[in-house]
C-alpha cells in the first residue's frame, strides 16, 4: 500500500506542477524517502515551494539529511501535529520564505488520513489557508 500511496503521490505532484501549482505542504509526511514530494515538484517545477510537518521527533533527523532544494525553490520542515492545524497555519510555517496565500497549494498529505484516529482529528476549513 505504501508503495501506490508513494506511486499515486509522485503521479499527483508531477501534474499538479504541470497546471501551475507551485507551493506543495506535505502535512504527517513520516519519514523521507527517495524521491521525495519537493524532488518531484521541483523536477517539473524548479521554484516549487514544499514545506513537510509532521510531530514525531524521529522525522527531523532522516529529513535534515534528505531535504536539499533546488536554487529557485524552498523546502523547509516543520514540527507539528496534523491534529492541529491552527498551528500549521498559523504561527508554525515559516511564511515569508514559504507561503503565498495569494497563490494556489496542493496539500501532499496522501497518506495521513487513513492513520489518522476520527476521534482524534480537528474538522478544519481550508478557506483559513487563502483568501
Amino acid at each position: 500500500m505504501a508503495r501506490v500511496n508513494h506511486a499515486f503521490m509522485h503521479r499527483a505532484t508531477r501534474w499538479l506542477a504541470q497546471q501551475g501549482v507551485r507551493q506543495f505542504p506535505d502535512i504527517g509526511t513520516g519519514i523521507p524517502t527517495e524521491p521525495n514530494l519537493h524532488q518531484v515538484a521541483q523536477r517539473t517545477a524548479p521554484g516549487a515551494r514544499v514545506v513537510y510537518c509532521d510531530n514525531d521527533p524521529i522525522v527531523p533527523a532522516h529529513a535534515a539529511a534528505l531535504l536539499r532544494s533546488t536554487p529557485e525553490g524552498v523546502t523547509e520542515y516543520l514540527q507539528a501535529d496534523v491534529r492541529d492545524p491552527d498551528e500549521i497555519i498559523g504561527t508554525g510555517i515559516p511564511t515569508e520564505r514559504v507561503s503565498d496565500n495569494s497563490r494556489r497549494a496542493a496539500d501532499g498529505n496522501c497518506q495521513t488520513g487513513p492513520r489518522v484516529h476520527p476521534g482524534g482529528s480537528t474538522p478544519h476549513s481550508a478557506s483559513s489557508a487563502a483568501p
